[in-house]
């Protein structure tokens, strides 16, 4: 046996050293083990190996989801791939007497790479079918020789005892009290003494003296990457004889159909009635089991690589001088990954519009592209549902298979029976007749098992169909670039003077072909509705349920809100930054601090005045606002970034004023949209408006505070680009209601043409639209129109309403502070605590607004400004630092925070409620558009308008006056918000 010589002197040489090391381990040697090490490099920090998690597990769970899909494989199997050649370079540059930290990120990537890519490939019905099929053999290949380098590496890396003394002391084994940087432990490691890696130069040629890992030791890592490598070996070979069985079946595809087909039927010899088609069948459920079982065997591993490799990475010996969170190595790949997935979802999306057009009926069991590769995958999907069918005696077996062909196929030449119509019309098998008893469960588990393999595996069904080959559209209506956009008429002209074509895209003969399973079930019960339309104003359009939910009023509304809720907590979070910014970066002397923030709150206030009214207006002019609504978030996130990177005044302040102009865009153009969308309970709607707002003023200065204490400056931007990347997925997937509706207007949830009858030929090049009373509708308002509600009674009743609410709470904000500062005593924290009292019956916005839906606007109103009449009057009592005085000004406060809820959401629906009255006062007087824009732009002026009243208007009274006047102003004020609610605000009598 001479060939296993060098193997069996290498397992006697580990023997030997693990005999020796606890020899000396149980001598009474207790010194620490150390290495010279480099430290990780920044490819293989937090950043990238979180990065690189998320790509595997969206890889493995979101097969079906082809956008994530696209987006992560590519990266998913890139990143394995360039650790496996850092490692083999590692393995050849070996330094002794040194290690490169590098080899735990290497083997961290490698070793979960092989784990997971067999997983994926394996549940992958349609991978084989790729052109590029092989090239995951070629991946393969890659990744072992780098097992077996890493293998070879972590064996050669050898531990040092320390035996010095720091202070007369022995250092200690516990690695968190180890002298990092001030001792060597007796070892030549230093930058200037070597040892030298041709790898490490530069600023990454420090090396240190660190504790030898103890969470992964390097022969623990030895071991689980030769175990990967076996796994690896074997992977490869089931490739090979896959790869080699579909090369073999490619070049003889037409002989081992022929045969195939003639012998499914034909008995095994030597078995007891089994034919190659039912083995087959037990074959492929088989594969189906061990495909179930497989996720569990190799995602276990995986995750426990994982657990195992973290923990070590957070170790403080392997932790020491890693690249910090803030560097741009690590959070650079994040972003980039994140605005692939931003540009896949575009894609998809877009591809989603596409197809709500085209409107093919792809449930339907004769629009399904059946292909002779796809018999096999058939057949495994319907095999146990076969096995419980109970099959007629007097059917031959070759019959039934016919059968069963016919039915699956909708170009089957046969005539279908009427069980098999129905099963078109129904799109359910035929239920059996009698079923076979199941002894002890096992079928249940049998189907079960069933049921968890095919959720597992992924049908590339873009891949197998035959949609990318467009039949010929030359014979359709001419356009030119961008005929869409200027020609509203432009789908119905293509309606009539296109060709009709049937569900595929191919011209028919019959008029409108729809098909025939939706043909049959679409029966109206209105006989004199279906004889007034004729085939061919039958609409072709169909709207996906991805569509419909994505121009639902719910989510407008879950995307408004997040808007509303980003835009206050990104401009909550900065209020503990700014003073940092001023002071340290922007060289603001700290006594021209408060002068300072006063004048960026004046110049935020500034551009949130003047931006609402215009964007407002602007946005009633555009076709859409979902345009001027994406703008409003780009000025969002530059006005961060200025206010991030920022080192002068003047800077800041262009930020703060972009900010405010970003505030004007979210709350006037948002607030648009949603009533857009809006046809009933307009309260309950802007009553979560309200939530999302009261949620920003909580969250933002406590969790700006908490990352600037623990993280640092650029901590507090990392949370507000988080929260911009997350808007930016919801607006880019919501699509416009108005326009969603204006596109699907003739088609019912069903897909079933309106009752209504489609205008006439003439209708398509009249450039208005009449409206009931013979007004014409014109596509926007007129400047007459917009004064006739900027003069509205109701309108300037709520907006000078809002005024008076908003600057009756920004005076808290103003006085509060001092306040307790000065009579309580309490620092910034408890100061701020106090706020909660104010804010948290905001939460209750929603419930008041379906109130006021029912029952009107006025008198909540008028009940909110009421009862801030007495609860202001009331704060004089609180005078003294008592346990008493505390527990009154928290009680007085938490009323007043009601009481404010009780009029702040009325208000902004009394807006909606007056252009809509309007509107039906004089059809047609907004034009196409409407004006909601410029009615919630002049909202969010008042809005801000109030909150500067508000601010130096108690400033001044407590600074000047006191306490006890600064309280009965306030009621004062209050009284006279009531007196207009009651009289003004809400329909008049009748």
């Amino acid at each position: 046996m001479p060939a296993l010589q060098p193997l069996l002197s290498l397992i006697q040489r580990g023997v030997d050293n693990t005999t020796h090391a606890s020899n000396a381990a149980g001598s009474g040697d207790d010194a620490l083990q150390v290495i010279c090490a480099w430290p990780v490099s920044g490819q293989y920090g937090p950043g990238s190996r979180i990065l690189y998690y998320v790509l595997i597990a969206a890889c493995v769970l979101a097969q079906k989801s082809v956008w994530i899909r696209n987006a992560c494989l590519a990266a998913a199997l890139l990143l394995p791939a360039v650790a496996a050649v850092h490692a083999i370079v590692l393995a050849a540059l070996h330094v002794d007497g040194a290690v490169d930290m590098d080899v735990f990120g290497a083997f961290q990537l490698c070793s979960i790479g092989i784990l997971a890519a067999p997983v994926t490939v394996r549940l992958s019905r349609t991978y084989f079918n790729d052109p590029g099929r092989n090239t995951i053999f070629l991946w393969a290949g890659l990744i072992l020789a780098g097992l077996l380098s890493l293998t070879v590496e972590f064996y050669r890396i050898g531990t040092s005892s320390c035996s010095e003394k720091e202070a007369g002391i022995p250092i200690p084994r516990d690695t968190h009290r180890f002298p990092y940087g001030n001792t060597t432990c007796g070892l030549v490691c230093s930058v200037t003494e070597g040892p030298f890696s041709p790898m490490r130069g530069g600023s990454a040629k420090d090396i240190y003296v660190i504790p030898a890992p103890d969470g992964l030791t390097f022969g623990t890592a030895t071991l689980i990457a030769a175990a990967c490598c076996v796994h690896a070996i074997l992977w490869l070979a089931s490739m090979m004889d896959k790869i080699l069985e579909i090369n073999f079946k490619s070049v003889s595809l037409r002989f081992m159909e022929r045969e195939t087909d003639g012998q499914l039927n034909d008995p095994i010899e030597g078995t007891n009635g089994a034919t190659i088609g039912s083995m087959k069948k037990v074959n492929h459920m088989v594969r189906m089991f061990l495909s179930v079982v497989a996720v569990p065997v190799f995602g276990g591993a995986g995750l426990a690589i994982l657990i195992i490799g973290e923990r070590n990475f957070f170790s403080p010996q392997v932790k020491y001088q890693n690249e910090p969170w803030a560097s741009i190595g690590q959070w650079a790949p994040i972003v980039g990954t994140g605005l692939a997935a931003v540009g896949s979802l575009y894609l998809l999306l877009k591809s989603d519009g596409n197809s709500t057009v085209e409107g093919v009926c792809k449930h339907c069991a004769h629009h399904t592209n059946r292909s002779p590769s796809s018999r096999d995958s058939r057949s495994l999907r319907d095999s146990v549902d076969d096995s419980d069918r109970t099959r007629s005696p007097h059917v031959p077996v070759a019959h039934s298979a016919t059968m069963s062909s016919s039915a699956n196929d909708g170009m089957s030449p046969l005539r279908p029976s009427f069980t098999t119509l129905s099963r078109y019309l129904t799109g359910h098998a035929s239920q059996a007749t009698t079923v076979r008893s199941d002894v002890g469960g096992r079928r249940k588990v049998a189907r079960m098992f069933h049921a968890v393999g095919k959720s597992f595996n992924s049908a590339a069904y873009e891949m197998m169909g035959t949609s990318g080959f467009e039949p010929t559209r030359a014979g359709d209506f001419p356009e030119i670039p961008g005929e869409a956009n200027r020609n509203r008429k432009l789908k119905r002209i293509r309606e009539r003077y296109n060709p009709p074509r049937d569900a595929d895209g191919y011209e028919t003969p019959l008029p409108r072909s729809r098909s025939r399973a939706t043909s049959f079930l679409n029966v109206w019960s209105n006989e004199n509705a279906m004889s007034s339309v004729s085939p061919d104003d039958v609409p072709i359009i169909r709207q996906s349920p991805l569509s419909r939910f994505r121009s639902s009023t719910l989510l407008i509304l879950i995307v408004v809100c997040s808007a509303v809720f980003t835009d206050i907590f990104l401009y909550g979070l900065l209020v503990p930054v700014l003073p940092f910014a001023l002071t340290s970066r922007a060289g603001v002397p700290v006594s021209e601090i408060p002068r300072w923030n006063g004048i960026l709150l004046a110049l935020y206030n500034l551009g949130l005045c003047i931006g609402s009214p215009a964007f407002g207006f602007l946005a009633d002019r555009m076709s859409s606002r979902r345009l001027p609504f994406l703008a409003g978030l780009v000025a969002l996130a530059a006005s961060t970034l200025l206010l991030c990177l920022g080192r002068n005044v003047a800077v800041i302040a262009v930020g703060r004023v972009l900010q405010g102009l970003s505030a004007a865009i979210c709350w006037a153009v948002g607030l648009a949209l949603l009533a857009d969308s809006l046809t009933e309970r307009v309260g309950w709607a802007l009553g979560w408006v309200n939530w999302a707002m009261t949620a920003g003023f909580l969250l933002s200065p406590i969790l700006g505070g908490l990352a600037y204490e623990n993280a640092g400056y650029y901590a507090v931007y990392y949370m507000a680009f988080g929260l911009i990347a997350c808007d930016i997925v919801l607006r880019l997937f919501m699509k416009e209601g108005k326009a969603a509706r204006t596109q699907n207007a003739n088609v019912t949830d069903e897909g079933a043409p309106s009752r209504e009858t489609r205008p006439v030929e003439a209708d398509l090049v009249e450039p208005t639209h009449e409206r009931p009373g013979g007004r014409s509708l014109q596509a926007g308002a007129g400047v007459a129109n917009y004064w006739a509600l900027i003069k509205s009674r109701r309108l300037l009743a709520s907006l000078i309403g809002c005024i008076m609410q908003s600057a009756s709470k920004f005076a808290f904000f103003a006085v509060i502070p001092p306040f307790v500062d000065k009579t309580f005593h309490w620092d910034a924290l408890a100061a701020g605590l106090i706020f909660l009292c104010v804010l948290l019956p905001g939460f209750l916005s929603p419930l008041v607004g379906s109130v006021a839906d029912r029952y009107g606007t006025k008198w909540l109103s008028f009940a909110g400004f009421a009862l801030s009449v007495p609860l202001f009057v009331c704060l004089r009592f609180v005078a003294e630092n008592t346990l008493s005085q505390k527990v009154l000004l928290g009680a007085l406060l938490t009323l007043m925070g009601i009481a404010l809820t009780l009029s702040s959401t009325p208000l902004m629906a009394e807006i909606t409620y007056v252009i809509e009255d309007k509107d039906k006062e004089k059809p047609g007087i907004w034009g196409t558009k409407g004006v909601y824009g410029v009615g919630f732009g002049l909202f969010t002026t008042s809005f801000a308008l109030g909150g500067v009243i508000g601010s130096f208007m108690a400033g001044y009274l407590y600074d000047g006056p006191g306490w006890e006047t600064f309280g009965w102003a306030f009621g004062i004020w209050c009284a006279g918000g009531a007196v207009i609610c009651a009289f003004f605000v809400g329909k008049p009598a009748t």
